[in-house]
């Protein structure tokens, strides 16, 4: 699901809430919820035991692009 648009070269802030218990995330791009109460792809999935990111092209959703990522926080609650 296509979120928001994003330009090259342009930084922005993500969050991701997730809670594996009642299996739904949210999604925050710099400060703003785009996204929320979102099913797990997944409905197996039990916890969160490693985190990926990819960016795939706009002009072709099966091509990955380069992207950076920087400062990843990760927190339990």
């Amino acid at each position: 699901t296509d979120i928001k648009g994003f330009k090259d070269g342009e930084w922005i802030r993500l969050r991701i809430d997730a809670d594996p218990i009642a299996k739904k995330y949210s999604v925050a791009v710099d400060g703003e919820t785009v996204a929320s109460d979102l099913d797990f792809r997944d409905p197996a999935t039990a916890d969160i035991s490693a985190l990926g990111f990819t960016h795939y092209s706009a002009s072709d959703a099966r091509v990955p692009c380069s992207m950076a990522v920087d400062n990843v926080k990760i927190t339990a609650q």
